[in-house]
């Protein structure tokens, strides 16, 4: 169920039959595919349409699931992967190297890098989109030159969703030399992270989900931890909705975990869960799942569930006349409503992001970059890469944006693994354009959340199916756990 974090919010998704499949194009055809056989025999191309679903982060419902063994963020909904891989993809995990320099006229001064992301494309969670967006930056960061004038290849791995695709993927990784892992890692982290860090490899803004990763001196995140974020919205409900909350996750092993860390950042607000309702993967029916989430009459109920699984939920419960506030991981679309149960339940919807939410028009240099590199990513028939796709919002694609801020801001030439280590440590107050306070990575965090020193966010609500900004300006967990938002 919940995998850790806030990745099943970040939509776990169901598995989708081929969508592993990655085979060479050898025949030239026409459209999408003639442009994909104009860069090049040695360049694949990914058919497969990954239904992707979010779930609670820290992952948690992926975590998405919010499990131990997961985590994630929140943001907007997911859909069809049409994918891009480029040359070195692995069989059996789903590893893709990429590059974007056949696309772009731009030439480097040094040998081009590997920067690894690892994300779920099949198996009981998927997020292609995720994939998306680290391409969009990838060519990007290229058409700007690059690292300090290396050109960035992306590799990318399929942990299928569970602990040992994790570890393989962790150990592609090493194997093909990433000098850093970027924007996303398993919603198993906890099976990644100690092979990465044994290997010296660090972890860039990856939304970190595990207690593993969330305390690993290789682990550098400038935004707050999924799994807070969690936390953030439970105490949302108690001390500012007022009445007892209830917790509804799948019936998984990462479940566990994922309260351990939700309830251990809620101790110090003395917010608990009036009853928790643990559903099985293979629930069909979901009328008991919401008598059961209903008896002890909660305000809100906090989910840990795939998006599918979520959306079944809220339209099940528009049956009963409640009047519950749904605090869910995943962002809808106002096209969702229907879906839900029509625009009154997706009304009672009230979810988290990590970074400000891009609902708007923006004068944000970062955001209008962001917005900027995924249209441009989606015109080359990526269609995960549509903004209203991006399960994680912007945190894939802001974890290549702080990693090219780094090495411009330090100065750094020394692009390799050692050499990004060395400047994180002793990096200070690095701007990251108000998406996030200045960053010191190495300033601490609290108990249990050690490297992540950022724990403040934006809530979601959503007025006659649109959604709007709850919270002006970002509201830290401290704050909320005392009811100021």
């Amino acid at each position: 169920m919940l995998a850790t974090s806030l990745d099943w919010r970040e939509a776990p998704g169901a598995p989708v039959a081929g969508a592993a499949n990655v085979h060479e194009v050898d025949e030239p055809p026409t459209g999408f595919k003639a442009f994909r056989h104009q860069i090049g025999p040695t360049r694949h191309l990914d058919e497969c349409a990954v239904r992707h679903y979010l779930l609670s982060s820290d992952r948690y419902i992926d975590e998405r699931d919010p499990m131990k063994d997961a985590g994630s963020r929140p943001f907007l909904v997911a859909g069809l992967l049409s994918c891009l891989v480029a040359a070195g993809c692995g069989s059996g995990n789903g590893k893709a190297a990429e590059s974007s320099a056949a696309q772009t006229s731009v030439s480097f001064s040094g040998p081009s890098v590997k920067v690894g992301a690892i994300t779920s494309l099949t198996g009981p969670i998927a997020y292609p989109d995720r994939v998306s967006a680290a391409r969009a930056a990838v060519a990007g960061i290229n058409s700007r030159g690059g690292l300090a004038g290396h050109e960035v290849e992306l590799d990318t791995c399929d942990d299928h969703g569970n602990a040992d695709g994790a570890a393989a993927c962790a150990r592609q990784m090493v194997s093909d030399g990433v000098i850093a892992l970027v924007g996303q890692n398993s919603v198993s982290d906890n099976a990644s992270t100690p092979i990465l860090e044994a290997a010296g490899i660090p972890q860039i803004a990856t939304a970190t989900r595990t207690p593993v990763s969330l305390n690993s001196k290789l682990t550098y995140e400038p935004g707050p931890s999924n799994q807070q974020g969690y936390a953030f919205l439970a105490a949302y409900g108690a001390k500012k909705l007022g009445g007892d909350v209830a917790l509804v996750a799948f019936d998984v092993p990462q479940t566990s975990g994922f309260r351990d860390v939700v309830t251990t950042a809620l101790r110090p607000g003395k917010v608990t869960f009036s009853n928790t309702v643990l559903v099985p993967t293979s629930q069909a029916d979901y009328a008991p799942v919401v008598a059961s989430a209903n008896r002890e009459h909660p305000h809100s109920i906090l989910f840990g569930l795939p998006l599918a699984s979520l959306t079944q939920f809220i339209k099940t419960d528009a049956s009963t006349g409640s009047k519950t506030t749904y605090l869910s991981p995943i962002q809808y679309a106002p096209s969702d409503a229907a879906a839900l149960g029509g625009t009154a339940q997706l009304d009672r919807v009230v979810t988290f992001t990590s970074y400000p939410p891009t609902l708007r028009d923006t004068t944000n240099p970062v955001l209008k970059r962001y917005i900027t590199e995924l249209k441009a990513q989606e015109k080359t028939g990526d269609s995960d890469a549509a903004l209203d796709k991006q399960t994680l919002g912007i945190q894939p694609w802001f974890g290549f944006y702080v990693l090219e801020e780094v090495v411009k801001q330090t100065k750094l030439d020394d692009i390799s693994s050692a050499g990004l280590i060395t400047a994180l440590d002793s990096a200070k107050d690095i701007d990251l354009g108000d998406l996030v306070p200045t960053w010191t990575p190495t300033a601490p965090g609290i108990t249990g959340f050690s490297r992540i020193s950022n724990t403040s966010y934006f809530l979601v609500g959503y007025k006659n199916g649109k959604p709007y900004q709850i919270t002006p300006e970002a509201v830290s967990l401290e704050a909320a756990l005392k009811g100021k938002f």
